[in-house]
């Protein structure tokens, strides 16, 4: 039980993250300005993340990792605020970028936080990674969702104000309860004997399995690079086909739902993140999205395109938490390079791309590029787990 409620943390403030990003980005939209700056405010949140991040590993460790959850949610709060009462389209990227400042202090915490209530759950490493993709991806998708409800129904002069102030809520929730359950897992620990640790066995020995977290990365940077676009160029191209707000950010909500529902369905994984066929077919489906929001002209079809893009992106992510954690010793140096890849190609592909559809007019060219770039690492794949000895993964 424990484990399930720790995983609501990340997913409250994905929530955050999701309905700040996607509001700022309509906003700015909504401005009449170019592709270019209709990225800008993601860009901003991307970089504050990930440039903060190395200075927040700095002074992480399991004993402040509580202050600085709440320092995190406070100083998110703060960006929040800002964005509420000085609301200029302008304005908006200083503010993203104290968000920014306020996730990395946040999600650097949070994973120390979390693996030291693990001490007493004894969980596999797939179901934890199975969960953990679960958590944050409803997370990100309940943004656009929540969004789409109050902005496109409820409130549509002025719906932006109170998703603001809903995540606000949610932001004060999660820092009211960081300390209260801090102390339940302190008093947790002193119950339960450490010698319990060693009573479950995990069902798989992944210590003889080569380490293959650089293609994890390799693979999830290009999977990373067409998400970007998808949240930011998306629905760019979406204002011009004149899709509504409500469309929108249900399209939006349900890439991450099938991404997060789909994660879960891998929580009985063995060996398919070493075999060619089950990445091949991933790759597939990451193809066929990217084609389908690249051609597609109507709501049906950019739904579509969501649901398997979600499958592509729940196959990719998983591989890359797994691939950074199966071999322990080293997983602390692996997991730091995940959030800068996610970060770097969270301030890349917005850019390339708006840049991109000013400089042709054409809103479709970075689709078509992120689509071949998920074909080219195809061989990579392939080349590398060939290598595998059949034996290790029957």
């Amino acid at each position: 039980m424990l484990r399930f409620i720790i995983f609501l943390f990340p997913a409250m403030v994905d929530v955050v993250i999701g309905t700040v990003v996607f509001v700022t980005n309509l906003r700015m939209i909504h401005s009449g300005a170019p592709a270019f700056d209709c990225t800008l405010p993601v860009t901003a949140w991307a970089f504050g993340h990930s440039f903060f991040s190395f200075f927040v590993a700095r002074v992480n460790n399991e004993r402040r990792a509580p202050f600085l959850i709440t320092c995190g949610c406070m100083v998110m709060a703060l960006g929040l605020l800002l964005l509420i009462f000085l609301n200029a389209p302008g304005m908006q990227l200083y503010w993203m970028l104290i968000v920014g400042l306020g996730s990395a202090f946040f999600f650097c915490s949070f994973q120390v936080f979390m693996k030291a209530s693990d001490k007493d759950v004894h969980a596999g490493l797939v179901r934890s990674t199975a969960l953990y993709g679960f958590a944050w991806s409803c997370g990100i998708a309940g943004g656009p969702f929540i969004a789409s409800f109050v902005w496109g129904y409820i409130a549509p002069e002025n719906g932006w104000e109170y998703c603001y102030w809903i995540s606000l809520a949610l932001l004060v929730c999660v820092a009211a309860a960081t300390w209260p359950l801090k102390y339940y897992i302190d008093n947790l620990h002193r119950r339960v004997p450490e010698p319990a640790a060693a009573v479950c066995k995990p069902r798989v020995d992944y210590s003889r399995m080569p380490d293959l977290v650089w293609l994890g990365w390799l693979t999830a940077g290009i999977g990373c690079l067409s998400v970007a676009l998808i949240r930011t160029i998306f629905p760019y191209k979406a204002g011009i086909l004149k899709v509504s707000k409500d469309e929108l950010g249900f399209i939006m909500a349900l890439v991450s739902y099938s991404q997060g529902f789909f994660s879960l369905l891998l929580v009985k994984s063995r060996y398919w993140m070493y075999k060619i066929v089950p990445m091949m077919l991933f790759s597939l489906c990451g193809i066929i999205g990217m084609v389908l929001f690249w051609c597609g002209t109507t709501t049906w079809q950019f739904y579509l395109a969501a649901l398997i893009y979600g499958v592509y992106s729940g196959g990719f992510f998983f591989c890359l938490v797994f691939h950074s954690l199966v071999h322990p010793a080293k997983s602390g140096k692996y997991v730091s390079w995940n959030e800068v890849i996610v970060g770097f190609t969270g301030i890349v592909a917005p850019l390339a791309g708006g840049y991109l559809v000013d400089v042709t007019g054409d809103r479709n060219l970075p689709f078509i590029i992120a689509a071949f770039l998920i074909v080219s690492i195809i061989a990579v794949q392939i080349t590398t787990l060939r290598k595998i000895d059949p034996e290790l993964i029957k």
